[in-house]
């Protein structure tokens, strides 16, 4: 399917739009108004090119699917602050004050809200408007409801106006009607009048490179809000929003960027193909034509009241959806983004949620019921680490280790690509780091591990087997033999092998015999016995080779003591497969059994 979303400079942008605008009038001084202008421009047009060239690299280099590793939780809540920051404007607009009227809000602007008739009856309409459009479509979902029910509320309204013969003027000085001043009549009434406002001499460079820590912000939060669950290339749309936001700068324009808010809502209406993107196109290169003047016919409530909607519906996806959707700790950092950007700032709300989600990594309370002993990370298809990702590694190897918990990294070797970047930042020197050639010598390590840890929760007199040149990892198990299935059958292969030497009896290979098919009950042990007389002892030094590939096959070999190490290779091009044999294993059985070639 094709994605049709809607770009522009929208609701999303707002909080953090105003923050370059006080920052920069505040560098620069309220006498100079013109500055300010022509600055505030010129930081918006650099906020477009830097977005879209963000977006082009992005898309080029086909790593869209990246956008997909920012904490989920820290987005929502995100948008959750936008939300609350739509219903404070949907309060400002119905009242006529001004758009900082409630940032942050006081005991003053409340007690005008609350207890001013004359307020009550401009913002208490639109919100009941809107929350009676949200009952309306849990019980029909149609996509004509919301066009209609908004174009029904004008209707209403002017017919009212008619039965009480109001005036309009009146409505517009009382702030029921949008107050739409005339102007001079020159070009800067036109659409193109914005850049008649763009001098470059007036340009305060200093004040503009104050505001990229806050371009910075925007531009995470541009694209770290590009999903609506849809099966869509984001390298495609990347690619698309990387040339309309360099163009957008190169004119001198805000950002066009993926508005969550307004493509929600030009999905609900049906607008999922380029045909109604190309509607959306003509009706808004209509009205740029047209200009502002049909603005001053519309009722404020119809704004108010779709400001409204929009704004509960984000605060509804933020706290209501997510109530089981989310852990407690993940709740607790929506919450607490939305209050900080409320409170405070929207860059410090992205950034408090930030900290405390990786503060939260460890401290889950999941982890103390299910404690993790080992994170494998196969790096096999890795064509190198760049220092950024290093240094990340680095951090949350940390984290790990103060749980307890063993890194161990397969597919890599010291000298190649990856192996240089990890050491140049000396996490595979740290002592509860292991590395491994191959994915499966790193998962039997572990397994191995295991083995050794349930052996000395046992307390018997045998010794555990460890594989040469490898860490002797000490893990405390507390219960996690007993919390998966896997476990359980590495706990039954300790019984049968590493600790199958409780198992006394003065002659051997029936010791072996026994261990090795301890776990099939339903064979006599007497058969051992008997069986026994048919097998020689064979004691081989450190490196003999047993047999070859496609040898012909001499018997079974049964594992008294010690590490047989056996190495598969089963196409040309594949990977050799390693495996290691512990002691009570059978050895070469399929192929003496078969009568067929060794395969290893």
């Amino acid at each position: 399917m094709s994605f049709a979303a809607d770009g522009a400079m929208g609701n999303e942008e707002v909080p953090l739009s105003k923050n370059p605008d006080s920052s920069i009038a505040r560098d620069i001084g309220d006498e100079y108004p013109k500055e300010i202008i022509a600055t505030t421009i010129a930081a918006f047009a650099l906020s477009s090119v830097l977005t879209g060239l963000t977006f082009f690299l992005l898309g080029y280099l086909r790593l869209g699917s990246l956008i997909g590793f920012f904490p989920r939780h820290i987005l929502v809540g995100c948008i959750g602050g936008v939300g609350v920051f739509l219903i404070l404007t949907g309060l400002t607009v119905s009242t006529r004050l001004s758009s900082d009227a409630l940032d942050p809000p006081t005991m003053e602007t409340i007690r005008y809200f609350i207890f001013n008739t004359h307020a009550l009856a401009q913002w208490v309409p639109p919100l009941v408007l809107a929350v009676l459009l949200r009952v309306i479509t849990m019980r029909w979902k149609h996509q004509l409801v919301f066009p209609i029910y908004f174009m029904i509320i004008p209707l209403v309204f002017y017919v009212v106006v008619a039965a009480a013969q109001l005036d309009l003027g009146a409505l517009m000085r009382d702030g029921w009607l949008f107050d739409m001043a005339e102007g001079t009549g020159d070009g800067e009434d036109k659409w193109y009048g914005y850049h008649s406002y763009l001098d470059l001499g007036l340009i305060q460079f200093t004040s503009l490179w104050t505001t990229l820590p806050i371009q910075i912000a925007l531009h995470v939060f541009h694209h770290s809000s590009v999903s609506l669950d849809e099966d869509v290339d984001t390298n495609k749309e990347l690619l698309a929003h990387g040339y309309s936001n360099i163009l957008s700068g190169c004119l001198g324009t805000v950002p066009n960027c993926l508005v969550c808010v307004d493509t929600l809502l030009f999905y609900r209406v049906g607008g999922r193909n380029r045909i109604a993107d190309f509607l959306l196109a003509v009706a808004t290169f209509i009205l740029l034509m047209i200009g502002t003047g049909p603005i001053a016919y519309i009722p404020v409530m119809v704004v108010s009241s779709l400001v409204f909607v929009l704004g509960i519906d984000l605060v509804k996806e933020a706290l209501w959806d997510t109530r089981h959707r989310v852990s407690r700790m993940e709740y607790i950092t929506i919450v607490s983004i939305m209050v900080t950007m409320t409170a405070w700032d929207f860059v410090i709300g992205v950034l408090f949620g930030m900290v405390v989600s990786c503060e939260n990594i460890v401290e889950d309370a999941t982890w103390k019921r299910n404690p993790v002993r080992f994170v494998v990370v196969d790096l096999s298809l890795v064509v190198g680490v760049d220092m950024s990702a290093a240094e990340a590694f680095v951090r949350v190897q940390r984290l790990l280790a103060a749980k307890g918990v063993v890194v161990v990294f397969c597919g890599v070797t010291a000298d190649s690509p990856c192996g240089k970047a990890l050491s140049s930042v000396g996490i595979l020197q740290e002592p509860s780091v292991e590395v491994f050639e191959m994915l499966n010598d790193a998962m039997e390590w572990t397994e191995n591990a295991y083995l050794q840890a349930w052996f000395r929760a046992q307390k018997s007199w045998t010794t555990p087997t460890t594989l040469p040149d490898r860490q002797d990892t000490s893990l405390s198990f507390d219960e996690t033999l007993m919390r998966s299935p896997r476990q359980m059958q590495l706990r039954d292969v300790g019984e049968r092998t590493i600790a199958g030497g409780r198992i006394q009896n003065s002659s051997e290979p029936y010791n072996t015999l026994l261990n090795a098919f301890s776990s099939y009950h339903d064979v006599d042990q007497n058969t051992f016995k008997e069986i026994a007389p048919y097998f020689e002892r064979f004691t081989f030094p450190d490196g003999f080779v047993l047999w070859e590939t496609n040898d012909t096959p001499d018997g079974l070999y049964i594992i008294e003591s010690g590490i047989l190490r056996a190495s598969y290779k089963f196409a040309e091009h594949s990977p050799v497969i390693d495996e290691s044999m512990v002691s009570g294993t059978l050895a070469g059985e399929l192929s003496a059994l078969s009568g067929m070639p060794r395969n290893a």
